[in-house]
């Protein structure tokens, strides 16, 4: 488990657990469409106008928006990760830590590839992939060993948002950032 140090790249911390701002504008990009739609549901604006995530309507500032957005989706897995632990199940929690997780995974499998051995899948996995596959086999293992529902397992990972301790750091983005 890794707790918050100091330091320019933490975003925010999720129950002492670092949150780089490089992790938060790469899921700010990935969220940003989904983000979009809720807005224009919810407050009638058009995400395709020029400027949009640099703009104000109202009381609705997109950019701090998907900001919140983006914060609670990943405060919501770091609780997960959290909670798996508390029950034994070890993933790397910050994004440096899953990125260099990745690398000595995609390392053993060209490794394996190599000698010969069976490799299931792309020999190379990207970010994607690689935090899919650790994520949902995480998610799997700790709802069978609460075992829980469905449902009973969302409620449990809403009640600790609900006390989750995040402290902001450097929350500053621009829209240029997630262009």
């Amino acid at each position: 488990m890794t707790a918050c140090g100091g330091g320019d790249s933490v975003a925010f911390t999720v129950n002492g657990v670092r949150v780089e701002k490089e992790e938060l504008v790469y899921y700010m990009r990935d969220y940003s469409s989904l983000a979009a739609a809720e807005m224009e549901s919810a407050y009638g604006v058009d995400s395709a106008e020029e400027g949009f995530w640099g703009g104000t309507y109202g009381e609705l500032v997109p950019l701090e928006y998907l900001k919140a957005y983006t914060a609670e989706r990943i405060a919501r897995v770091k609780l997960e990760q959290l909670m798996a632990g508390e029950q034994g199940i070890e993933t790397p929690l910050t994004w440096t830590e899953q990125h260099e997780d990745m690398e000595k995974q995609n390392r053993r499998r060209r490794e394996d590839y190599e000698a010969g051995r069976v490799v299931y899948g792309s020999i190379e996995r990207d970010f994607v992939t690689y935090f899919a596959d650790m994520y949902y086999a995480m998610r799997a293992g700790l709802q069978e060993k609460l075992g829980l529902t469905e449902e009973a397992y969302a409620a449990l990972v809403e009640s600790r948002l609900e006390t989750a301790e995040i402290q902001y750091k450097d929350m500053k983005v621009s829209p240029e950032d997630i262009a």
